[in-house]
């Protein structure tokens, strides 16, 4: 309480979003999606990879 107190109104904006994202995405894989979020994220992280890859791949043909 007393480190979020020491922030600027900016920045608790900032990390209150951060927070209610993150349950919103929580509640998104666990209960609609009905994955683990270790599953979750390691499809997510692919799924990045993949699509940066096939942008690049055409940026280069």
């Amino acid at each position: 309480d007393r480190a979020l107190r020491a922030l600027t109104a900016e920045e608790r904006a900032v990390i209150e979003k951060c927070f209610i994202e993150q349950k919103r995405d929580k509640y998104i894989y666990e209960h609609v999606i009905r994955v683990p979020k270790s599953t979750y994220d390691f499809y997510k992280a692919r799924a990045i990879d993949r699509v940066t890859f096939i942008l690049k791949t055409a940026a280069v043909i």
